[in-house]
């Protein structure tokens, strides 16, 4: 979390970090294969959900992030927050371009939006789970590499 909130300094998007109150829980499972796609534009995805859920933790909170497998091939990242929660009539919106919950005028609402087509051109999907005052997880399934095959 550190690292993160170093790389995109104190005052990204003009709202002030205080990530010392950001408590980070990391659940990697072990032994996935290899997650299929542009690695750049997966960072990115994950990059922007890390940067919402410390968002909507302006007093503090607990950040989670996991990497899992699923039935399928299909690799799940989650990244969950104790923060604001999105109220249900928004959520329908929110990978909308150009749309921010967000009260600042320099929040574009771009961010989501990227999320969701990073994951669409990947042949993945991202979903939400928010609930107000409790926080929300976004989910994001994305294909995992075929095995690797061998020439004799």
């Amino acid at each position: 979390l550190e690292a993160f909130a170093s790389f995109f300094g104190a005052d990204f998007y003009g709202l002030p970090r205080n990530t010392e109150q950001i408590t980070l829980v990391r659940d990697f499972a072990q032994g996935l294969p290899q997650l299929q796609g542009a690695p750049m534009q997966i960072q990115q995805l994950v990059a922007h959900l890390l940067q919402n859920a410390i968002n909507a933790m302006p007093h503090g909170g607990e950040l989670r992030v996991g990497v899992g497998g699923v039935e399928g091939d299909a690799i799940k990242i989650s990244v969950s927050d104790t923060g604001k929660g999105v109220p249900k009539e928004l959520r329908e919106r929110i990978f909308d371009p150009f749309f921010s919950t967000k009260d600042l005028p320099s929040q574009v609402g771009m961010g989501l939006a990227l999320c969701y087509g990073i994951a669409e051109a990947h042949h993945g999907r991202i979903t939400v789970e928010s609930e107000v005052g409790k926080g929300s997880t976004f989910t994001v399934l994305l294909p995992a590499a075929p095995p690797r095959g061998h020439l004799y």
